[in-house]
C-alpha cells in the first residue's frame, strides 16, 4: 500500500531482471553512444522502473529498453526517460548508479507490459 507522500499512480513489484539500455540523443556527451549498456532492474511497475547502471546518466536522457521476462517468456522493447539518478553507494567514484525511468507512451511494448501488471 501507497504511503501519504508516495505519489506513484502504480504500485512498485520488486524484481531483478536483466535489460539493455542505449541512450536516444543524448543531452551530453557520452563515451558509448549507440552501445548498449547492461544493466539490471530492482523494481518494476506499468509506469516505469528503477535500474541498476554502471554509468552516470542524466536525468531527461531519453533510452531505448530491450527487457527479456523469463517466466512471461517474452521480449519488451520500451522507451523511457532518466527521471533521477543517484550513487548506488557512498563512494560515488565505485560506477554503481541507481536512476529511475520512467516509460514513454509511444514504447512499442507498452500495452503488453502494462498487461503484465493487470495480473497482479
Amino acid at each position: 500500500m501507497n504511503s501519504g507522500s508516495e505519489k506513484r499512480r502504480h504500485p512498485r513489484i520488486p524484481r531483478e531482471e536483466i535489460l539493455s539500455i542505449k541512450l536516444i540523443a543524448p543531452p551530453t556527451e557520452f563515451a558509448y553512444p549507440g552501445e548498449p549498456l547492461y544493466c539490471s532492474t530492482e523494481d518494476v511497475s506499468a509506469e516505469g522502473m528503477r535500474i541498476h547502471v554502471n554509468h552516470e546518466l542524466e536525468p531527461g536522457q531519453a533510452v531505448d529498453i530491450w527487457i527479456v521476462l523469463l517466466d512471461q517468456r517474452g521480449t519488451f522493447h520500451l522507451t523511457g526517460e532518466v527521471t533521477w539518478i543517484q550513487a548506488a553507494s557512498q563512494d560515488s567514484s565505485a560506477g554503481n548508479w541507481v536512476a529511475g525511468v520512467a516509460l514513454l507512451d509511444d514504447s512499442e511494448h507498452l500495452h503488453e507490459w502494462r498487461e503484465l501488471f493487470l495480473e497482479t
